[in-house]
């Protein structure tokens, strides 16, 4: 059965977007929110710190309710729960009440509930698909976020020039909608035998005893912190330049949209691509491309080095995680996602101090040799890994 049949994965597809574009919306809507109100770039950046620290706190609690309860409940009220919550912040934005209290109250509590959702969603896939079409299906959701990712932004700042309330009453309707797609699904959705560990780090103690997943999180891990930094040399590069920042944001347009493309590709070429070659395809091409782009930094050079990147990266991704869900049992699911979510959020936050102390300190050319310098060396040690020959995709290709 082609993807496209299956009605529940498209339920469950169409509820991941719908939230995923609604929850973007309103991230981007929020520092416009608190600059407009307050007047402070401090107030907007202490309000986006507050949503990431809220988000990595209760990223373990979500994943371990993904993995004690029914992830079909789980699924409608955590949707319906951050609709409501976000509903409610548009109403106090329409009566001029949303003072930043009560924006970091709301904000916290969707962004805590979005999480849940999320290793829910996760922990129901292998339900829902078989395991030979797992990587096609993951490459749907990469789509996804990729599609959300070019959406969500415009969408954000089109209607809060409009009306600054009208991003976040579209953001809960998308919700409130992807709640109903979720209560759609008619596949059982149990919650796992309760016989196992039921600790909030039973899924980061997963991740480092399987020495697979241990290298591949390592992996993911070492690509986020890399290319996190990324954001700051373009900006640099830019202003080098004497570019605008119109020609900045153009650079990210065209990377987004070869994200979405990346992915589209990937629901077709990520069932032939073995782990081994998806790890190798994670570290070794940005580093080739990073290494390429430092004998030229200009802008034109990094946008066309990040679109191919952004081409090839999704399949891969695709690859990974299918790996991993399929090592993984199923009453550790939730935990297990939760895990990943959480230390890529730890990875993430160290590329843009990186970048800028390598700025300070060297020449542009020089700053993207040293970025690409530890993928290239995790990617040698991916190569040299005995066990990373003999694993097999779930119904796909291994070696």
């Amino acid at each position: 059965m082609r993807l496209l049949d299956n009605r529940d994965f498209r339920l469950l597809w169409s509820a991941q977007v719908l939230a995923a574009t609604g929850g973007l919306s309103a991230a981007v809507a929020l520092p416009l929110l608190v600059l407009r109100t307050t007047g402070s770039a401090s107030a907007a950046g202490l309000v986006g710190f507050a949503v990431l620290a809220a988000a990595a706190l209760t990223a373990l609690p979500g994943g371990r309710v993904a993995d004690r309860y029914d992830r079909h409940a789980v699924l409608v009220r955590c949707a319906g729960g951050s609709a409501a919550c976000t509903g409610l912040l548009a109403f106090a934005v329409h009566g001029g009440g949303a003072g930043i209290p009560l924006v970091l109250l709301l904000t916290a509590l969707s962004g805590a509930l979005s999480g849940a959702f999320n290793s829910a969603g996760v922990a129901a896939l292998p339900h829902l698909v078989p395991a030979a079409r797992l990587p096609t299906a993951l490459a749907a959701n990469t789509a996804r976020l990729a599609a959300a990712a070019l959406v969500g932004p415009v969408l954000a700042g089109g209607l809060f020039g409009v009306s600054p309330e009208l991003p976040f009453w579209v953001a809960a309707g998308a919700l409130l909608v992807a709640a109903a797609c979720a209560a759609a699904i008619r596949t059982p959705l149990p919650a796992p035998p309760r016989s196992g560990p039921s600790g909030l780090a039973t899924g980061l103690v997963l991740l480092w005893r399987d020495g697979v997943l241990r290298g591949i999180t390592t992996v993911t891990a070492v690509h986020n912190a890399v290319f996190s930094a990324v954001p700051l040399l373009l900006v640099a590069i830019g202003l080098r330049q004497q570019g605008s920042s119109l020609s900045i944001g153009l650079v990210y347009a065209v990377t987004g949209a070869g994200s979405l493309v990346g992915a589209l590709v990937a629901t077709g070429v990520s069932r032939r691509l073995s782990p081994r070659a998806a790890v190798l395809v994670t570290c070794w091409v940005p580093a080739a491309l990073l290494a390429a782009t430092s004998l030229s930094p200009t802008l034109v050079v990094l946008a066309a080095a990040l679109t191919a990147g952004c081409l090839v990266g999704p399949s891969a991704d695709a690859v990974l995680a299918a790996v991993r869900i399929g090592r993984t049992p199923d009453a550790l699911q939730g935990r297990t996602q939760a895990a990943v979510t959480l230390l890529g959020m730890c990875a993430t936050p160290l590329g843009p101090p990186a970048a800028g102390l390598l700025l300070d300190h060297l020449d542009v050319g020089v700053a993207l040799l040293v970025l690409a310098a530890p993928l290239a060396a995790v990617g040698v040690a991916a190569a040299l890994h005995p066990r990373l020959r003999s694993v097999r995709t779930p119904g796909g290709p291994g070696g």
